[in-house]
Parts: structure tokens; sequence; C-alpha cells
């Protein structure tokens, strides 16, 4: 799944310069508590500068936080988690955000 959000960009200091485009999804988008899912971040700048990536999501947790493609362990409650990709390119930045779904274990 793609994230939901559009993207939003926040420029920092007086040059101009368009935003970066940063696009989200998630494989596969449920997942069981405790358990992992792969996030990816494909993000562009149209000025050509080089990007950082910077993940965050207010439960669980990433294997690598700075990379494109990261795993991301669900925590060990049931939920919807927004997961978000920022993308810099030293002065504008863009985020863009998934949801993920968590589930209890599967009884048996």
């Amino acid at each position: 799944m793609f994230g939901a959000t559009s993207a939003a960009a926040q420029q920092r200091g007086a040059a101009p310069n368009a935003p970066p485009r940063v696009f989200v999804y998630c494989d596969p988008c449920t997942v069981e508590a405790g358990k992992s899912t792969v996030v990816h971040a494909y993000a562009e700048d149209p000025n050509r500068k080089p990007l950082t990536i910077r993940w965050s999501a207010k439960a669980g947790s990433f294997a690598n936080a700075s990379e494109r493609e990261t795993e991301w362990t669900a925590p060990a409650r049931d939920g919807k988690v927004e997961v978000t990709a920022v993308a810099d390119n030293g002065s504008v930045t863009a985020s863009n955000t998934v949801m993920i779904t968590v589930r209890g274990p599967r009884k048996p």
C-alpha cells in the first residue's frame, strides 16, 4: 500500500528550492504484534541534490531508520501505526506516511 497522505514540504533558509518528492509503501501492511514488515521510501529531488531519509513512528522500531528500505518491527499491542519517511535535501524536506495495521498473535 502506498502512503495515503500527501507529501508535505517545509523550506529552511532563504534559497529558492523545489521540495523533494517522497512516496512510501509497506509490504505487507498488516503484521502480527511483535513481528516485522518492510517499509520502502522512493524519494527524488527535482534539483538533483543528494537526499537523506529518516523514518519515524510512535510505536515499533526500525532496523535502520536512515535507509530507503528497512525492516520495521511492530509493537506488542494491536492497533494502527503511522510510519513516516522524511526526505531532506539539506534545505527543504518532504514527508509521506503509510498506515500499518498491527494484529494480535493468531490463536491455535
